[in-house]
């Protein structure tokens, strides 16, 4: 790329930036609707292994990008696509609505995400650097929505399944196997993120 080009590209990233995090109803809901359905189509990418009912899928990505792109309105769009999947469009991974399902922290987590990605990355510019990115979408990844996953599945496998589950049974059902695709899905959207966003404010 020239250097015109470079300084363009650089330009239209912080026009882009700056409309997200400004953007009024018009701009951040169909922005939002867009990452809905993108978590959606990810959602179907998925297979169940045979010892948990949390299905593998492709949703982290598209959660961990809507924080980073959209800032703390990323929560938005996963609101809409957990409240649209509820009232019937067929886009959750297995399951037409998985409330209060095996699966439902993990969608509690997809929410409160993006809006503490939105947080940093708005109030701390050095974070949108790829190393700052890829530490941050870690860390929510793997505290935020493993965390609240494997709360709300131990939770679940006490009170409906009436098991007595232990914290190694939990998390070998509801986060170890998810490990090795998140650690990939976590540096594709770090990847993704950091092409896009600004480095200063």
């Amino acid at each position: 790329m020239t250097a015109a080009a470079l300084e363009r590209f650089s330009e239209l990233r912080l026009a882009y930036f700056s409309w997200s995090r400004t953007a009024g109803m018009t701009g951040y809901i169909p922005a939002s609707l867009a990452f809905a359905a993108l978590t959606g189509l990810m959602a179907r990418v998925s297979f169940m292994l045979p010892w948990t009912p949390v299905p593998v899928t492709g949703q982290t990505f598209a959660v961990l990008l809507a924080g980073a792109l959209l800032g703390r309105r990323g929560s938005l769009s996963q609101f809409m696509y957990i409240g649209l999947g509820a009232s019937g469009i067929p886009w959750f991974a297995h399951s037409p609505i998985p409330l209060p399902g095996p699966t439902m922290g993990y969608l509690a987590g997809f929410i409160v995400a993006p809006y503490v990605i939105g947080r940093v990355t708005e109030s701390y510019p050095p974070v949108r650097r790829f190393s700052g990115l890829l530490l941050l979408l870690c860390l929510v990844n793997f505290i935020v929505i493993h965390g609240m996953g494997a709360a709300w599945l131990y939770i679940w496998l006490g009170t409906v399944q009436g098991q007595n589950p232990t914290l190694l049974s939990v998390l070998s059902m509801g986060s170890v196997p998810f490990i090795p695709g998140d650690i990939i899905k976590v540096l594709l959207a770090a990847v993704s993120a950091y092409l896009i966003l600004p480095k200063t404010r």
